[in-house]
């Protein structure tokens, strides 16, 4: 098996994935904990089940990150990859259910792949990952706790049925939407998943490979080649318009000019575009970038129907975003000192100079979030009115806020008698005063 290093585009990725599935986990099994207990109490039996899907699985692993097995080699224990990163989230959110709130909770996976060869290498990563008693190898109407179903196929084949897990009522799905390579998913297959309830989504937007198909639109003439290559891309899009909000932002300019103005207004168009799927929908995204120049290969689109799924998406991106800053700064230390130890004498003198003495950036730094300014915007929003800490958190979901901001703001209001409510849990009513006093 021919493994690849995980680069620092890849590992971002995957803690996105790791946090936010925990994260989104634990958003559902806290709340309905309460649920439960007042079910079971009444004879009832209470389901609940968390369904983790990758569409587009690949080999399960890698040969270690980039920048440790230039410093170390290669690693004596596996680099997981999604499949199995996912898999183990949700265990590990099953295991915390029941021992804080005493929930039984299932966890299955959905796990497809169509290459032959990285298929046989994604059941060899569940095996070394310790999963294979778990495996089973066709896509049933109904899944028992605990199983990962492995699909050798096109992903796009099998979505009606994986679509149909997905709806069932005891079931919260997650789907990463990753494929291996330039191709972009139709927006026909991504919108029927973001519109399910109960499921939130990370998709990739292959903007590089879209990039450089886009000197395309500039021939006089179209060629069959050109012809797929905006026929793919129409499909990832669901339109053509995508191509007149390249023409409308160029104007008269070459491309390369406005290269930049051209992805902000095409990431804003796809977002757009996964909003129109569905109106309640909020949708979050991030770029990612090469581990060696500020240049994005892909973005990452996550959606949710859930407020405090979107908000804790921002903290989630937001630490992603200083976790991509410092794994890229790492990487470049680690890249002068290998080159400095695998060259000439004379060399090194030269490559270790380029050796930034800079301490690593912080992996932290301190937000400037104006908590009495959003309490207002919130109290001017609500004034005279009794809503649920819920309904609070959907006003506030295409915002940037964390939840700990809009707890702090919701504080601020309690101590300045403009707001009344005994605690944030989203159920609870918060009665918001006319004026304070």
């Amino acid at each position: 098996m021919v493994l690849k290093m995980r680069d620092t585009q890849t590992e971002v990725k995957h803690r996105i994935l790791s946090d936010y599935l925990g994260a989104w986990a634990g958003i559902i099994t806290s709340g309905l904990a309460r649920q439960a207990a007042a079910i079971t109490a009444r004879g009832i039996p209470f389901r609940c089940r968390l369904m983790y899907v990758d569409g587009f699985a690949h080999k399960g692993r890698y040969a270690g990150d980039t920048a440790e097995v230039l410093r170390k080699g290669a690693p004596n224990t596996p680099t997981w990859g999604s499949p199995i990163l996912g898999i183990q989230a949700l265990d590990r959110v099953k295991e915390h259910a029941l021992k804080t709130y005493g929930l039984a909770v299932e966890t299955v996976a959905v796990l497809s792949e169509i290459e032959a060869e990285n298929f046989q290498d994604l059941k060899e990563s569940l095996e070394l990952a310790g999963l294979d008693g778990r495996l089973v190898f066709d896509l049933p109407q109904s899944l028992a706790d605990g199983q990962i179903v492995a699909i050798h196929g096109d992903f796009l084949k099998h979505l009606d049925a994986v679509v149909r897990l997905a709806q069932d009522r005891y079931t919260f799905s997650f789907f990463l939407l990753d494929p291996y390579g330039p191709t972009g998913i139709p927006y026909q297959a991504v919108s029927r998943v973001i519109s399910l309830q109960r499921t939130d989504v990370m998709i990739n937007f292959p903007y590089l490979a879209l990039h450089r198909s886009l000197g395309v639109l500039a021939h006089t003439e179209e060629m069959p080649a050109d012809r797929a290559t905006l026929a793919n891309y129409d499909e990832m899009f669901g339109t053509q318009r995508w191509r007149d909000v390249i023409h409308r932002t160029k104007g008269d300019a070459s491309l390369d000019k406005v290269s930049d103005k051209v992805e902000v207004e095409l990431a804003k168009y796809y977002l757009e575009r996964l909003q129109a799927a569905d109106p309640e929908l909020a949708v979050k995204h991030i770029k990612l970038q090469f581990h060696d120049r500020d240049r994005t290969i892909f973005y990452l689109y996550l959606t949710t129907h859930d407020p405090n799924g979107a908000l804790t998406l921002n903290k989630v991106l937001s630490e992603a975003e200083l976790t991509q800053f410092v794994l890229k700064w790492d990487y470049q230390q680690a890249k002068w000192l290998h080159d400095a130890q695998n060259v000439g004498q004379d060399f090194q003198q030269d490559l270790l100079f380029g050796l930034s003495d800079e301490k690593p950036p912080e992996s932290h730094k301190p937000r400037e979030v104006d908590i009495s300014a959003h309490a207002m915007d919130i109290w001017r929003t609500f004034r005279g009115q009794t809503r649920k800490v819920r309904q609070v958190y959907t006003s506030l979901a295409n915002s940037d806020l964390f939840p700990s901001d809009v707890t702090k703001a919701l504080s601020h209001l309690k101590k300045h008698k403009l707001a009344d409510y005994k605690d944030t849990k989203m159920d609870t009513s918060i009665f918001f005063k006319k004026e304070g006093g």
